[in-house]
């Protein structure tokens, strides 16, 4: 839960291109060949401080809906046919957000604890990191 309206949680987080606001472990994030950040089929590449890179297609984005879904187009991952999507909920009650971010993706058996346990630390990281700059805007 992030106690901000979902307005201001998604001009951070529905920047496609721009993670590295908000992914503390993103190092750089570039849309390739000068596409919006907002265009579907869209390509960013991705680099993380875990040496990490990944390029990865925006395949849905719904302003009404705060949502977007993207896949992994290459990376250095032993992941497979990754897809996740990412959704903010208002709690309008209460003048905040729920993000909610699942995926899905065919990985190696003997890969596949190491590759759930990256990926849901990234996320985890990631939610709570994008509480503290959207926080810090104030309402």
């Amino acid at each position: 839960m992030i106690d901000t309206p979902v307005g201001r949680v998604w001009a951070l987080v529905g920047d496609f291109g721009g993670v590295t606001r908000w992914m503390p472990f993103v190092v750089r994030c570039e849309i390739e060949d000068d596409a919006s950040s907002s265009e579907v089929g869209a390509v960013r590449r991705v680099e993380q401080n875990n040496d990490v890179n990944l390029r990865e297609r925006l395949f849905a984005l719904s302003e009404t809906d705060h949502s977007y879904s993207y896949a992994f187009v290459e990376g250095n991952l032993p992941i497979r046919h990754y897809a996740a999507t990412i959704r903010l909920f208002p709690i309008t009650d209460e003048d905040r957000t729920y993000l909610h971010w699942s995926g899905e993706f065919d990985v190696d058996p003997k890969d596949a604890a190491e590759m759930m346990k990256l990926i849901e630390s990234s996320w985890t990281t990631a939610i709570n990191a994008a509480k503290a700059p959207v926080g810090a805007e104030g309402r």
